[in-house]
Protein backbone atom coordinates (compact mmCIF):
# COMPACT_ATOMS: atom_id res chain seq x y z
CA UNK A 1 0.00 0.00 0.00
CA UNK A 2 1.58 3.00 -1.53
CA UNK A 3 1.41 5.82 1.16
CA UNK A 4 1.52 9.99 0.94
CA UNK A 5 2.33 11.47 4.04
CA UNK A 6 1.06 15.41 3.82
CA UNK A 7 2.00 17.93 6.05
CA UNK A 8 0.68 21.38 5.95
CA UNK A 9 2.70 23.66 7.99
CA UNK A 10 2.59 27.68 8.71
CA UNK A 11 5.25 29.30 11.33
CA UNK A 12 5.43 25.99 13.06
CA UNK A 13 9.69 26.71 14.26
CA UNK A 14 8.38 25.31 17.00
CA UNK A 15 7.04 21.96 16.28
CA UNK A 16 7.76 20.81 12.65
CA UNK A 17 11.13 19.33 13.89
CA UNK A 18 9.09 17.15 16.57
CA UNK A 19 6.61 15.66 13.83
CA UNK A 20 9.19 15.24 10.84
CA UNK A 21 11.04 12.95 13.39
CA UNK A 22 8.30 11.08 14.15
CA UNK A 23 7.14 10.87 9.94
CA UNK A 24 10.81 9.54 9.53
CA UNK A 25 11.14 7.34 12.34
CA UNK A 26 7.59 6.05 10.87
CA UNK A 27 8.95 5.65 6.83
CA UNK A 28 11.26 3.19 8.04
CA UNK A 29 9.00 0.67 8.85
CA UNK A 30 5.95 1.40 6.63
CA UNK A 31 7.67 3.21 3.57
CA UNK A 32 6.10 6.80 2.95
CA UNK A 33 6.58 9.90 0.76
CA UNK A 34 6.68 12.61 3.09
CA UNK A 35 5.63 16.07 1.61
CA UNK A 36 5.67 19.21 3.85
CA UNK A 37 3.80 22.24 2.22
CA UNK A 38 5.11 25.33 3.79
CA UNK A 39 2.41 28.09 3.47
CA UNK A 40 4.38 31.33 3.35
CA UNK A 41 5.69 30.72 7.06
CA UNK A 42 7.97 34.01 7.78
CA UNK A 43 9.79 32.39 11.29
CA UNK A 44 12.00 29.73 11.23
CA UNK A 45 10.20 27.11 9.92
CA UNK A 46 11.63 27.43 6.17
CA UNK A 47 15.03 27.05 7.72
CA UNK A 48 14.59 23.79 9.67
CA UNK A 49 12.95 22.17 6.63
CA UNK A 50 15.86 22.77 4.88
CA UNK A 51 17.52 20.57 7.08
CA UNK A 52 15.52 17.37 6.60
CA UNK A 53 16.54 14.78 4.44
CA UNK A 54 13.90 12.20 2.87
CA UNK A 55 10.85 15.04 2.57
CA UNK A 56 9.95 16.79 0.00
CA UNK A 57 9.39 20.68 0.51
CA UNK A 58 6.57 22.98 -1.88
CA UNK A 59 6.42 26.73 -0.73
CA UNK A 60 3.50 28.50 -1.40
CA UNK A 61 4.86 32.35 -2.03
CA UNK A 62 1.98 33.41 0.29
CA UNK A 63 -0.41 32.39 2.97
CA UNK A 64 -3.05 30.53 0.90
CA UNK A 65 -4.71 28.07 4.20
CA UNK A 66 -4.01 24.92 5.18
CA UNK A 67 -7.04 23.60 2.67
CA UNK A 68 -5.10 24.72 -0.18
CA UNK A 69 -2.07 23.81 1.14
CA UNK A 70 -3.09 20.21 1.45
CA UNK A 71 -4.81 20.31 -2.18
CA UNK A 72 -1.66 21.16 -3.35
CA UNK A 73 0.45 18.48 -1.30
CA UNK A 74 -2.09 16.35 -2.51
CA UNK A 75 -1.72 16.89 -6.02
CA UNK A 76 2.05 16.28 -6.12
CA UNK A 77 1.65 13.29 -4.18
CA UNK A 78 1.78 9.32 -5.71
CA UNK A 79 0.11 7.23 -2.72
CA UNK A 80 -3.09 5.46 -3.18
CA UNK A 81 -3.64 6.60 0.15
CA UNK A 82 -3.08 10.02 2.08
CA UNK A 83 -2.17 10.59 5.78
CA UNK A 84 -2.55 13.94 7.02
CA UNK A 85 -0.74 14.90 9.97
CA UNK A 86 -0.66 18.25 11.82
CA UNK A 87 2.56 20.71 12.31
CA UNK A 88 1.71 21.41 15.58
CA UNK A 89 1.80 18.49 17.69
CA UNK A 90 2.88 17.62 21.06
CA UNK A 91 3.88 14.24 21.53
CA UNK A 92 3.64 12.86 18.27
CA UNK A 93 5.55 9.22 17.94
CA UNK A 94 5.86 6.64 15.02
CA UNK A 95 4.26 4.50 17.02
CA UNK A 96 1.13 6.96 17.09
CA UNK A 97 1.53 7.12 12.81
CA UNK A 98 1.78 3.30 13.05
CA UNK A 99 -1.67 2.77 15.08
CA UNK A 100 -3.25 5.09 12.84
CA UNK A 101 -2.19 3.63 9.02
CA UNK A 102 -2.54 -0.56 10.34
CA UNK A 103 -6.06 -0.10 10.53
CA UNK A 104 -6.21 0.81 6.91
CA UNK A 105 -3.45 -2.05 5.95
CA UNK A 106 -5.08 -4.67 7.68
CA UNK A 107 -8.47 -4.08 5.48
CA UNK A 108 -10.32 -3.09 8.89
CA UNK A 109 -11.56 0.01 7.72
CA UNK A 110 -10.97 2.83 4.95
CA UNK A 111 -10.37 5.93 6.77
CA UNK A 112 -8.86 6.41 10.37
CA UNK A 113 -9.16 9.48 12.89
CA UNK A 114 -7.18 9.74 15.62
CA UNK A 115 -8.76 10.92 18.83
CA UNK A 116 -5.88 13.46 20.70
CA UNK A 117 -4.79 13.20 24.47
CA UNK A 118 -8.19 15.87 25.33
CA UNK A 119 -10.61 14.12 23.42
CA UNK A 120 -10.30 10.37 24.31
CA UNK A 121 -13.57 10.49 26.45
CA UNK A 122 -15.21 10.52 22.78
CA UNK A 123 -16.25 7.63 20.59
CA UNK A 124 -15.01 10.06 17.84
CA UNK A 125 -13.12 13.28 16.95
CA UNK A 126 -14.44 14.40 13.79
CA UNK A 127 -12.41 17.33 12.82
CA UNK A 128 -8.90 16.09 14.11
CA UNK A 129 -6.28 17.21 11.21
CA UNK A 130 -5.10 13.34 11.81
CA UNK A 131 -6.34 10.66 9.20
CA UNK A 132 -5.73 8.37 6.86
CA UNK A 133 -8.14 7.96 3.81
CA UNK A 134 -7.69 6.40 -0.11
CA UNK A 135 -6.73 8.78 -2.66
CA UNK A 136 -10.23 8.09 -3.67
CA UNK A 137 -11.82 9.97 -1.72
CA UNK A 138 -11.07 13.35 -3.08
CA UNK A 139 -10.59 12.37 -6.34
CA UNK A 140 -11.98 15.72 -8.41
CA UNK A 141 -12.65 17.66 -5.26
CA UNK A 142 -8.83 19.32 -5.36
CA UNK A 143 -9.83 22.23 -7.05
CA UNK A 144 -13.01 22.36 -5.24
CA UNK A 145 -10.36 21.73 -1.95
CA UNK A 146 -8.05 25.07 -2.97
CA UNK A 147 -11.01 27.49 -2.30
CA UNK A 148 -12.32 26.50 0.60
CA UNK A 149 -12.28 28.44 3.88
CA UNK A 150 -8.79 28.30 5.85
CA UNK A 151 -10.25 25.71 8.24
CA UNK A 152 -12.74 23.61 6.61
CA UNK A 153 -10.84 21.76 4.90
CA UNK A 154 -12.03 18.53 7.92
CA UNK A 155 -15.64 18.98 7.69
CA UNK A 156 -15.13 18.82 3.89
CA UNK A 157 -13.29 15.59 4.03
CA UNK A 158 -15.96 14.66 6.75
CA UNK A 159 -19.18 14.91 4.48
CA UNK A 160 -16.89 12.95 1.05
CA UNK A 161 -16.69 10.00 4.08
CA UNK A 162 -20.60 10.47 4.63
CA UNK A 163 -21.59 10.31 1.33
CA UNK A 164 -19.19 7.49 0.06
CA UNK A 165 -20.24 5.47 2.98
CA UNK A 166 -16.30 4.71 4.06
CA UNK A 167 -15.74 2.64 6.90
CA UNK A 168 -13.74 4.29 9.83
CA UNK A 169 -11.62 3.61 12.48
CA UNK A 170 -10.80 5.82 15.71
CA UNK A 171 -7.61 5.72 16.79
CA UNK A 172 -6.53 6.78 20.32
CA UNK A 173 -3.78 8.84 20.72
CA UNK A 174 -3.61 9.40 24.69
CA UNK A 175 0.09 10.72 24.44
CA UNK A 176 -0.58 13.29 21.59
CA UNK A 177 -2.28 16.97 21.92
CA UNK A 178 -1.98 20.30 19.89
CA UNK A 179 -1.89 22.98 22.12
CA UNK A 180 -4.67 26.23 21.94
CA UNK A 181 -3.58 28.53 19.69
CA UNK A 182 -3.25 31.24 22.47
CA UNK A 183 -0.72 29.63 24.20
CA UNK A 184 1.36 28.74 20.63
CA UNK A 185 0.49 32.46 18.90
CA UNK A 186 0.10 34.74 21.77
CA UNK A 187 -3.17 35.50 23.51
CA UNK A 188 -4.47 37.93 21.01
CA UNK A 189 -3.42 36.19 17.78
CA UNK A 190 -4.17 32.63 19.24
CA UNK A 191 -7.68 34.19 20.07
CA UNK A 192 -8.54 35.23 16.74
CA UNK A 193 -7.19 32.34 14.97
CA UNK A 194 -9.17 30.21 17.12
CA UNK A 195 -12.32 32.75 16.07
CA UNK A 196 -11.40 32.16 12.30
CA UNK A 197 -11.37 28.80 13.01
CA UNK A 198 -14.81 28.60 14.14
CA UNK A 199 -16.54 31.08 11.21
CA UNK A 200 -14.87 28.76 8.52
CA UNK A 201 -16.44 25.59 9.46
CA UNK A 202 -19.81 27.77 10.06
CA UNK A 203 -19.13 29.33 6.84
CA UNK A 204 -19.72 25.86 5.10
CA UNK A 205 -21.98 24.46 7.31
CA UNK A 206 -24.37 25.76 9.86
CA UNK A 207 -23.92 24.42 13.83
CA UNK A 208 -27.36 21.94 13.19
CA UNK A 209 -25.24 20.12 10.14
CA UNK A 210 -22.29 20.21 12.01
CA UNK A 211 -23.78 17.89 14.71
CA UNK A 212 -25.55 15.70 12.01
CA UNK A 213 -22.60 15.44 10.18
CA UNK A 214 -21.12 13.98 13.35
CA UNK A 215 -23.99 11.81 14.17
CA UNK A 216 -23.43 10.74 10.68
CA UNK A 217 -19.87 9.66 11.09
CA UNK A 218 -20.45 7.69 13.93
CA UNK A 219 -22.67 5.10 12.20
CA UNK A 220 -19.65 4.64 10.13
CA UNK A 221 -17.67 3.51 13.17
CA UNK A 222 -16.46 0.15 13.28
CA UNK A 223 -15.01 -1.93 16.49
Amino acid sequence: MKISCIIAALNEEKQIANVLDAALKAKEKIPMEIIVVDDGSNDSTPHILKGYKGIRVLTNNSNKGKSYSVARGIEASKGEYILLLDADLFGLTADNIHDLITPVQLGVAEVTMSIRKNYVRTKLESITGERVFPRSLVNGHLDKMKELPNFSLEVFLNDLIIKGQYPIKAVNWVNVVNKNKTKRRGFYRGWKENIGATRDVFRIMPFKEATRQHNALKKLLVK
